[in-house]
């Protein structure tokens, strides 16, 4: 069901890379020239999208960050394009990612061996370390 509202709510236009095609309202880099673009990003519905982490590079045009393993979440019918995360909003999201990334699950992990430490003995049993898994989480 969402796969076909989709189809009918996103309105593309190919435009293949091509660097003459790109729309004025898109800023970004020759090496990011998608394929498609939204013919009206104003009409275009808003999505919230999950990864594992913020990331920053220069060639990733809002403002050099990028969210590494995007996933879309869910649809959000409540906002539009005015309400959706801005440019801003979204510079402060990576900086407070950036100074709260819950990195404690490390503490116990041996950096030659990059194993649970052995005095660790709650962790000892494969059960129990199979229940770590190292997962890096923004806590925002």
């Amino acid at each position: 069901k969402t796969l076909e509202r989709l189809q009918n709510e996103l309105k593309m236009i190919k435009i293949s890379k091509d660097p003459e095609k790109v729309p004025r309202w898109l800023k970004c880099t020759k090496t990011m020239i998608p394929d498609f673009v939204a013919e009206d990003p104003k009409k275009m519905p808003v999505w919230e999208i999950s990864g594992a982490e913020f990331s920053q590079a220069e060639v990733h045009t809002a403002n050099g960050i990028s969210l590494r393993f995007p996933r879309i979440t869910r649809i959000r019918d409540d906002k539009d394009w005015k309400t959706a995360t801005s440019l801003t909003e979204l510079q402060n999201l990576y900086k407070i990612s950036k100074e709260t990334s819950n990195l404690n699950i490390f503490s116990n992990i041996s950096p030659t061996k990059n194993t649970i430490s052995d005095n660790d003995s709650s962790q000892s049993s494969p059960e129990k370390r199979k229940k770590i898994k190292v997962k890096i989480v923004n806590q925002i």
